[in-house]
């Protein structure tokens, strides 16, 4: 028998051998299945933590999505926090905001196409523990129950179509992923991500039965995506709308973003709209503010912040989310915010001399900010800098070399993830010399 002492880093129950255990609760005393190597799944639990509950979902914790299903709402929280004090050692952190809904929350989830070596067909998640290995998802409950309804129906669909699951070591196959978006007052987004390989273009009638198919109701968006990948160069997409709205809508704070399959959204609204509130609040500003938006996305702090600053410049790699961004500058009528497509560090390179902000924002991918950023963002002489992060490990990397020239003033982390271990983290930075 093994006690569950804690959780590893990807959310697994740490047991006090070392070991790492699919779905442990800490607390709990459990008896492993045979495995030759980490993570174990449970055998037996012999005694429940008090910490453990009943999980909502068949799938969960082996399907690769909610490892602390099994665990209280209260005590993932906990655990949250407590990481964020061994990040951030002798710094004051605000208690953590929960999730207003701990299912049916996501507006975005991705499912895998796969299919085994006797020809049984998976549509679902990236087992946990496994390098490629899909769980069959039949009743997902962290999104809304409308994209239960689709997975049943694809799978149904694929079943009779012919169609093979793609296979990226071999470049072959056809159906790569479906990804399932949401609108909090009812817009929906069905996508179908499809080989790039000229030898499985899907035919026709492949495309009008699955549209036929995915079509629930007028507030239904349908895309068919192609991703082509070529050895040594970047990957391509190119997208084909096939029924219903072109964007998916969603509203935040008043104002309505229309999406493109392609753009970055925040995956939980609900916690994003409390997050922008409290980077509003935190920032302070007055009306006569210049603030650059780094990572900027559609640019929705920077289009919520707009109208009580006097500048707003953002920058974003993806052109998708550029091309969202500035249609909604242009249908508000903000004529005080500028975007650009292109490399965060490659701007910082060319505009430096020319724009120096009174405040920046900063929301990196997860890999955090690269080591040239860091070097250029302090020249930049920002009397704030507010950093928003899905990766407070990378963020408090990053925070060793920007506190060299600024001080944290405060840490503010939202549960925008529930029953998974990832944190959304705000911090803000003061300026304490000039460089």
């Amino acid at each position: 028998m093994h006690q569950v002492v804690g959780y590893a880093k990807k959310g697994f129950g740490l047991l006090e051998s070392g070991k790492e255990v699919i779905g442990g609760v800490k607390g709990d005393i459990v008896i492993l299945a045979p495995a030759k190597k980490s993570p174990h799944q449970i055998e037996k639990i012999v005694t429940s933590s008090p910490l453990r509950i009943e999980k909502i979902c068949p799938h969960a914790p082996y399907c690769g999505g909610c490892s602390w299903q099994e665990m209280q709402y209260e005590a993932q929280l906990q655990e949250k926090e407590a990481r964020l004090k061994l990040l951030f050692p002798g710094e004051e952190i605000a208690p953590i905001t929960p999730s207003p809904q701990q299912s049916g929350f996501r507006g975005k989830m991705e499912f895998t196409f796969s299919k085994d070596r006797k020809g049984h067909f998976y549509l679902g998640l990236i087992l946990a523990g496994t390098r490629g290995w899909v769980e069959n998802v039949t009743a997902c409950q962290v999104m809304p129950a409308w994209g239960n309804t689709i997975l049943d129906r694809v799978r149904l669909w694929w079943e009779a179509s012919g169609l093979d699951a793609y296979y990226g070591p071999k470049d072959r196959g056809h159906l790569r992923t479906l990804t399932l978006r949401s609108g909090k007052r009812g817009s929906k987004m069905v996508i179908l991500t499809v080989s790039g390989n000229p030898l499985y273009s899907l035919e026709r009638a492949h495309i009008e039965s699955f549209t036929k198919e995915v079509f629930l109701d007028e507030k239904t968006s349908v895309y068919l995506v192609i991703q082509q990948t070529i050895p040594k160069q970047p990957t391509q997409f190119y997208e084909m709308h096939l029924k219903g709205p072109e964007y998916l809508e969603e509203e935040l704070l008043g104002q309505t973003f229309f999406i493109s399959p392609l753009a970055f959204f925040q995956p939980n609204p609900l916690v994003a709209e409390k997050l922008f509130l409290k980077v509003k609040e935190l920032l302070a500003v007055t009306g006569k503010e210049k603030i650059l938006d780094l990572y900027c996305g559609m640019g929705t702090i920077g289009a919520l912040l707009a109208p009580h600053v006097r500048q707003v410049v953002g920058v974003e790699l993806n052109a998708r989310s550029i091309v969202d961004a500035k249609a909604h500058v242009e249908r508000l009528g903000l004529d005080n915010v500028s975007l650009w497509q292109g490399d965060v560090q490659e701007f910082l390179e060319k505009k430096l001399p020319f724009f120096q902000p009174d405040i920046v924002i900063v929301d990196p991918p997860r890999s955090g900010l690269t080591p040239k950023t860091l070097t250029l963002l302090p020249l930049l002489q920002a009397k704030k800098i507010v950093y928003v992060s899905c990766n407070p490990t990378t963020q408090a990397k990053d925070l060793e070399i920007l506190t060299q020239t600024y001080q944290i003033e405060g840490i503010y982390p939202f549960d925008a993830f529930p029953h998974t271990p990832h944190i959304e983290n705000i911090i803000l930075l003061t300026r304490t010399t000039t460089v």
